[in-house]
C-alpha cells in the first residue's frame, strides 16, 4: 500500500548503510583506542551496561537502533526463511510432504510469531542488534548474564563471530525455570489439550454430501464476522452453501457461529479413518526425517546466517515441527482433501491464507482443481508475510490495498476492490446504539467525553496501559472506557493498574458492544487495531500510541487520519490538541476521509453484494 510504505523500509536506501556493522567484524577489528581496550560490553536481553574503567552507564539496546534498520532486519528474515529448505540439497527432502515444502504451512509461528517460543525473527533481529551494538560501542570484551534467554545467546554468537572475547556472568536459574515452564511444559499441555478436543470433536461424526456449492472454512472468530453478512446474503439468494468450522483449541470460532445463529458443520468429522491411519504413516515419516537431520552434520553447518551457525539455536524449534507441527499440517491437508471429495464444492472462500489452515485451504483447492476466493478479514501491514498470496484470488478492501500488493510484484488480475463485508452494518449504521443508550449502560455521566482504549494482545501492554491512564485521570471532564480485545481472557492487568495509577474515571470491560463505544466516545486511542480504521468510519478522531521504537504496524499516523504518539510524556497534550486544536482536528477530519476510502472504499452497505458477484463469477 502506498501509505504503508512510509512505516516501513525507505525505497532505494542502501542497506548497507542502513545496517552498518552487519559485515560481522568491522567494528570488533578497526578500533585500536585506549577506550576499546577498555570498554566492556553487558548483555542482558535489552539491557546493556557499557563499562569503561570505573565509570558505567546504562543503555537500551533499541537506542542504537532506526526505523529503517527494523524494515531492514525484517526483510531480511523473510529471505532467511524462504532460502532456508535451499541451504542444502538434502533440506529440500526433509522438508518435503508430496511435492509442497512443509514449511510453508509453518511460516507464521516459524517466522513470525511464536506463542510458546521464539521465531526466525528474534533470531535475525538479536544478531543484527548486536552487530549494531558492537559496531556503535567499539569494545574490547562482551559479556552475558547468562546464555538461556534468546537474546543473550545471539549477542553471545555474534560477539564471538565479530572476533570479541567474551564471557558468561551467570547459569540464568530463573530464566531457564521459566523456559522449561513457557517453552516446554505449557507447550505440551497445549498440544496434548488440542489432541484431546480435536479427539472430542471426532467423536460423533456426521458428513453432509455438498451439492456443488459454495463452501465457507472460517478458523478464527472474526472470519465468523467477515463470512456472516455474506451467508446472510446466501440465504437471500437461495444458493446452495455449507459452513465447516475449523476451529483451536478454545472453540472461539464455533461460539462466534453461535452467536450469529449459522448453521455449521465440524471439520473433524471428515478425519475418517483412512484419513487418520495416512496422518500416522506421514507422522512416522516426519519423525524418521528428525531422526535422519540431527545426524546429518553436513547440512546442519548450512544453516547460517550472515556466517553463524543457527543450528543449535535453531535445534528445539525444528525438533518440535518434525515430532509435532507437521503431522497435524498433515491431517489439516488431508482431511481437507477427504472433505473436498464429499462436499464437491464450486468454490471455497477463506478470510485469511497467512496462517497453517489457510495456506492449507488454499493449496489443497489448487490439488483438487476447486477455485478459492480470499475475503480480506483485517488490517492488511507492511510485513513481509504478506509478500506472498496463496489464494488464487482476493477480495480486497480498498484500492489502497490492491495497489499495497501489486507495488510487491504480484498479478493485478488476482485483487479485485469490494470494501469489507462486515462493515455493511456499519455504513447503514443498523443496530448501532445511540450515545445516550451507551453512556447510560456503562454508568457514565452523558456530560462527560468519553475516551475510549481500545487493546490489542500483547502489543497493548502495561507500559502503554500506564501512559492512557496517567494522561486520562487529571482530566475531570473526561471519562476513559478500556474496551478489551476478544483474545483476552482476563482484565488483571487494567485492574491492577487502576489501582496503582488511582484513576477513577475509568470503566473496564470486554462485552461492550464494540460499534455503539465508538460512536459514543469523542476520542479512541489504540496500538494499531483495525478498531481504529472503524473509529474513523464513524468519524471519530484517533490517536495511535507506539512506545516501542519500532515503526508503526499500521500507517494510520504517518497518512495524517490518526495522531501518533512516541512517548508516554506526550500523550496527554496529543489528547488536549485532538480534541481543543481546531487545526488539529481540520487536519484529522480532511485526511480521515481520504484514508478511509482507500483502505475500505465505498461506505455505501454494499461490500457483501460485490463479494457475492465476485464468487459467482470464479466458481466452476
Amino acid at each position: 500500500m502506498k501509505n504503508m510504505k512510509k512505516a516501513g523500509r525507505k525505497k532505494g536506501r542502501d542497506d548497507k548503510k542502513v545496517m552498518k556493522g552487519l559485515d560481522g567484524g568491522k567494528g570488533a577489528k578497526s578500533a585500536k583506542t585506549k577506550d576499546r581496550t577498555m570498554k566492556t560490553l553487558f548483555f542482558d536481553d535489552d539491557n546493556i551496561m557499557v563499562h569503561v574503567g570505573g565509570d558505567s552507564v546504562k543503555r537500551n539496546a533499541k537506542e542504537y537502533l532506526t526505523k529503517e534498520d527494523y524494515a531492514y532486519m525484517d526483510n531480511e528474515t523473510y529471505k532467511f526463511f524462504m532460502d532456508f529448505a535451499g541451504l542444502h540439497p538434502d533440506l529440500r527432502d526433509y522438508f518435503d510432504y508430496n511435492g509442497m515444502n512443509v514449511l510453508d504451512f509453518v511460516e507464521e509461528e516459524f517466522c513470525f510469531k511464536s506463542i510458546f517460543s521464539y521465531t526466525i525473527k528474534d533470531i535475525v533481529r538479536a544478531i543484527g542488534t548486536t552487530m549494531k551494538v558492537i559496531d556503535a560501542e567499539q569494545p574490547f570484551k562482551v559479556i552475558v548474564k547468562d546464555d538461556v534467554s534468546i537474546k543473550n545467546r545471539c549477542a553471545l554468537m555474534t560477539a564471538r563471530a565479530m572476533g570479541m572475547k567474551t564471557g558468561i556472568s551467570s547459569f540464568g536459574l530463573p530464566k531457564r525455570i521459566n523456559k522449561l515452564i513457557r517453552s516446554d511444559l505449557m507447550s505440551y499441555g497445549y498440544e496434548i489439550y488440542l489432541k484431546i478436543q480435536k479427539f472430542r470433536r471426532r467423536l460423533d461424526q456426521r458428513m453432509e454430501k455438498g451439492r456443488g456449492g459454495i463452501l465457507l472454512l472460517p478458523y478464527y472468530a472474526n472470519h465468523a464476522d467477515v463470512m456472516s453478512p455474506i451467508i446472510s446474503l446466501l440465504k437471500k439468494k437461495k444458493e446452495d452453501f455449507d459452513v465447516v468450522c475449523v476451529d483451536n483449541i478454545f472453540n472461539v470460532t464455533k461460539k462466534r457461529l453461535d452467536r450469529y445463529g449459522i448453521g455449521y458443520e465440524i471439520f473433524e468429522h471428515y478425519s475418517n479413518k483412512k484419513v487418520m491411519s495416512l496422518v500416522d504413516t506421514n507422522e512416522e515419516e516426519f519423525r524418521a526425517k528428525w531422526k535422519q537431520l540431527d545426524k546429518d552434520i553436513e547440512a546442519q553447518n548450512e544453516i547460517r546466517y550472515r556466517k553463524i551457525g543457527l543450528w543449535d539455536i535453531l535445534r528445539p524449534r525444528l525438533r518440535f515441527l518434525f515430532l509435532r507441527r507437521f503431522a497435524q499440517v498433515s491431517e489439516y491437508i488431508e482431511t481437507t482433501r477427504h472433505m473436498i471429495s464429499v462436499k464437491k464444492p464450486s468454490i471455497i472462500v477463506i478470510a485469511n491464507d497467512t496462517s497453517t489452515y489457510g495456506r492449507v485451504a488454499a493449496a489443497v483447492s489448487g490439488m483438487e482443481s476447486v477455485p478459492n476466493l480470499l475475503v480480506q478479514h483485517g488490517a492488511v501491514a507492511d510485513e513481509p508475510k504478506y509478500n506472498r498470496i496463496f489464494a488464487d484470488d482476493m477480495a480486497v478492501e480498498g484500492p489502497e490495498v490492491r495497489r499495497f500488493f501489486i507495488e510487491k510484484g504480484l498479478p493485478e488480475n488476482k485483487f479485485m476492490v469490494t470494501g469489507q463485508p462486515r462493515y455493511d452494518v456499519l455504513a447503514r449504521r443498523e443496530g448501532i446504539p445511540g450515545r445516550d443508550e451507551m453512556c447510560s449502560k456503562l454508568g457514565i455521566d452523558g456530560k462527560k467525553k468519553v475516551i475510549v482504549l481500545a487493546t490489542q494482545v500483547p502489543e497493548c501492554n502495561e507500559k502503554v496501559v500506564r501512559a492512557v491512564y496517567d494522561a486520562v485521570k487529571g482530566m475531570q471532564d473526561c471519562f476513559l472506557v478500556v474496551k478489551l480485545h476478544p483474545a483476552e481472557r482476563t482484565d488483571r492487568m487494567y485492574q491492577d493498574l487502576r489501582k496503582e495509577t488511582g484513576i477513577k474515571n475509568i470503566v473496564i470491560g470486554k462485552d461492550i458492544h464494540l460499534y455503539g463505544l465508538l460512536n459514543a466516545c469523542e476520542l479512541m486511542i489504540t496500538v494499531f487495531s483495525t478498531t481504529a480504521l472503524e473509529a474513523m468510519m464513524l468519524d471519530r478522531p484517533v490517536i495511535t500510541i507506539n512506545l516501542t521504537g519500532e515503526p508503526d504496524m499500521m500507517p494510520y499516523a504517518s497518512s495524517g487520519a490518526a495522531l501518533g504518539v512516541y512517548k508516554a510524556d506526550d500523550l496527554k497534550d496529543a489528547i488536549e490538541k485532538v480534541m481543543h486544536d481546531r487545526k488539529t482536528k481540520e487536519a484529522l477530519d480532511k485526511n480521515r476521509e481520504k484514508f478511509v476510502y482507500g483502505l475500505v472504499y465505498k461506505m455505501d452497505g454494499k461490500a457483501s453484494e460485490r463479494v457475492y458477484s465476485l464468487m459467482k463469477n470464479l466458481r466452476r
